[in-house]
């Protein structure tokens, strides 16, 4: 019904001229999906754990309507050019618009993330942040003088 009502607000068709409503649709959809969760979930032991998942999971699920559209459009723009530039011509809204959408996504969970002071509800972020980059920040905590000494054997 919310997603209808936005829908109404901010066309779809209109969402690859104007950049700027696919930032704000990044933002109001990002910022329902982790006020739904924490409404909905906070209370459950099971469920919240995995909040995060379940934020993500929201998110996608509001913004598929703008991303099938784009995507849709541009397949049917796809099939009349040929050439890597002319591609890139005809798709460089597209991909300006994901990445705008992608910028109210970061711009509003780091609010979220910031205000709402709860560390569960973007977990699962931040454990998968520190199982790629968290061998290597740790190693560079306990031996800072090990690249510069490799670099020097070398």
């Amino acid at each position: 019904m919310l997603g209808a009502f936005i829908e109404s607000i901010f066309n779809p068709k209109r969402t690859d001229t104007a950049l700027w409503r696919m930032f704000i649709i990044g933002l109001i959809y990002s910022s329902l999906s982790v006020l739904l969760v924490k409404w909905f979930f906070s209370k459950d032991a099971v469920l919240y754990d995995y909040a995060g998942m379940i934020v993500v999971t929201f998110c996608v699920l509001f913004s598929l309507p703008f991303m099938f559209y784009l995507i849709r459009d541009q397949e049917e723009r796809d099939e009349k050019v040929e050439g890597f530039f002319s591609v890139w011509r005809i798709h460089k809204d597209a991909i300006f618009a994901f990445m705008w959408l992608f910028l109210g996504f970061i711009v509003a969970f780091s609010f979220w993330y910031i205000y709402l002071d709860d560390q569960t509800l973007f977990n699962a972020q931040i454990e998968t942040y520190c199982n790629i980059f968290g061998r290597q920040v740790v190693y560079d905590m306990y031996f800072p003088d090990a690249r510069q000494m490799t670099a020097r054997q070398t």
